[in-house]
């Protein structure tokens, strides 16, 4: 997983992440909006680590009618790896002026998921291939 923060048009910094993992929630939160639908989901995403790492699961919201919620629905079903990256941006109430590495993420900011898609089938495979490998088919 990679981190780095950013600041907004407003100077306001927020905290990035992105990495790879499998789509493992998909819930509705907040309030029911038109036609009796939830407007916002939160989608959990348990993170690819090294064996020895601890494991990481990060969440994140996603508006329903964002493209990214159908794609973490079916990545949830389907079980598949996926390439995500959130944005964690500050409440309005809390001050510019700290730095978004001394808040508390679970109270203090909203993660926003801007990115998911599918990790790369090929990623890990080299790009020699012995001769021999063609030969265990057979």
């Amino acid at each position: 997983m990679r981190a780095w923060i950013e600041a907004d048009d407003s100077g306001r910094q927020f905290l990035s992440r992105a990495g790879e993992g499998a789509v493992v929630s998909v819930s509705p939160v907040g309030v029911v909006g038109p036609g009796d639908v939830h407007s916002f989901h939160l989608v959990e995403l348990d993170c690819e680590q090294a064996i020895t790492a601890v494991r990481v699961r990060v969440r994140a919201q996603v508006a329903t009618e964002d493209p990214l919620f159908d794609l973490a629905r079916a990545a949830f079903t389907g079980g598949q790896a996926m390439v995500w990256a959130i944005q964690w941006h500050r409440h309005e109430w809390v001050p510019a002026g700290l730095p978004i590495t001394s808040l508390d993420l679970a109270t203090d900011a909203v993660g926003r998921l801007v990115e998911l898609r599918p990790a790369d089938a090929m990623t890990g495979v080299p790009e020699h291939v012995p001769a021999s490998w063609g030969r265990l088919g057979s």
